[in-house]
């Protein structure tokens, strides 16, 4: 367990042998502390609320806040560059569909370009047997 975990109440840091909670308001008390609640209210933010046991069986969502942080910095970091390595993968392939397109559209543009001329040059060369 990480060592900044420690009781919100009497400041004892997280030991194996004994139980720590979690309430709902994101606070954290030793089981002494926990047993000690007379009513559901917390010792430090007096809201209402519940609480469940630190341990490896919380639900994993929770059990994430846990962990080291340099841990989850590296798992966001992997993530990042699978994500980023698809991205870049999406706009080269759009890069490539639009110097396609590009390149297509001038050769219609140069193809109509021509066949404007030799209709023009048709059209004088008619104008001319008349």
């Amino acid at each position: 367990m990480a060592d900044w975990v420690h009781c919100n109440k009497c400041s004892i840091i997280f030991k194996p042998n004994v139980k720590f909670f979690l309430t709902e308001c994101s606070h954290i008390f030793c089981q002494s502390c926990i047993a000690s609640i007379n009513e559901t209210k917390c010792f430090v933010c007096q809201k209402s609320n519940r609480y469940i046991e630190i341990c490896k069986n919380m639900d994993p969502n929770i059990q994430l806040y846990f962990n080291p942080a340099e841990v989850q910095f590296k798992k966001a970091m992997e993530i990042l560059q699978f994500q980023m390595q698809h991205r870049t993968r999406q706009y080269q392939t759009a890069i490539k569909k639009y110097v396609f397109a590009k390149k297509e559209c001038m050769k219609f543009y140069n193809r109509n370009k021509e066949v404007m001329q030799e209709n023009k040059m048709l059209r004088n060369m008619l104008e001319q047997v008349r």
